[in-house]
């Protein structure tokens, strides 16, 4: 069960960890390596050896920024794209994405940007396309159900993860597409913040324009089990349209 805990200067999240994975390689790594995109694991207190306990000063759980304010097709977009990006930087650190912990309570924000940070759980052996499929799902209720293109938007992504095995594949494509067509709305309304570089790249590019990977996808191959020839030169193009300047 995650615990928020809170003094006057640090805000943490303590989560239980099993004496089995307490110290596993998982762990040493996150203790270890301050992985971009993820909150960063607290070293080890000796007192509670089976405790996790993640930084999460200055930040905001997604849960308590959709309570403030429901969640828009804009905010899905930058949330799945970021988790994408997350996902594809595991591999390097011999990491695989069954750790990541798909939850709204888990998941934080920066109060400008609004860029997410994940968690990753070394104790975690949950299956990825399960969890995420879970994780979209409860989305929904967290979607702005007062205009149709944030719920049609959440509940495609959601139909995605139960009907194609390799979703992520089609999310790369639904999320990276611009808006097919135009509408009348306020520009100071449906504007990405201004330190999100990120979603403002995303949607200037159509999908015509984006790297076409014949073999499936660069997130299928990052955790496709069977060898494959190496793209890292077009992954290396593909994830430049993801990368912060």
């Amino acid at each position: 069960m995650m615990k928020p805990v809170h003094s006057a200067t640090h805000s943490a999240l303590e989560l239980p960890l099993s004496p089995a994975d307490a110290s596993g390689f998982p762990r040493r790594m996150l203790e270890e390596n301050h992985i971009p995109g993820f909150l960063p694991l607290c070293p080890t207190c000796e007192a509670l050896p089976e405790t996790l306990s993640y930084d999460v000063t200055g930040l905001l759980s997604l849960t308590d920024a959709a309570a403030e304010q429901k969640l828009r097709a804009e905010d899905l977009r930058r949330l799945l794209l970021y988790l994408l990006q997350a996902l594809s930087r595991l591999p390097a650190y011999l990491l695989s994405p069954d750790g990541l912990v798909l939850n709204a309570d888990a998941i934080y924000l920066d109060p400008q940007s609004r860029a997410p940070c994940f968690l990753y759980h070394p104790g975690q052996h949950a299956d990825f396309a399960d969890s995420l499929s879970a994780f979209l799902h409860a989305l929904l209720a967290l979607t702005d159900q007062n205009e149709e293109r944030h719920m049609v938007l959440a509940y495609r992504l959601y139909q995605e993860s139960l009907s194609h095995p390799h979703s992520l594949d089609y999310l790369e494509r639904i999320l990276t597409a611009a808006e097919a067509t135009p509408r009348a709305a306020d520009p100071a309304v449906d504007a990405a913040p201004s330190l999100d570089p990120l979603v403002s790249e995303i949607r200037e590019v159509s999908a015509e324009e984006l790297p076409q990977k014949k073999s499936g996808g660069l997130l299928r191959r990052l955790f496709h089990r069977t060898e494959e020839p190496n793209h890292s030169a077009e992954d290396a193009v593909f994830l430049e349209a993801l990368r912060e300047p």
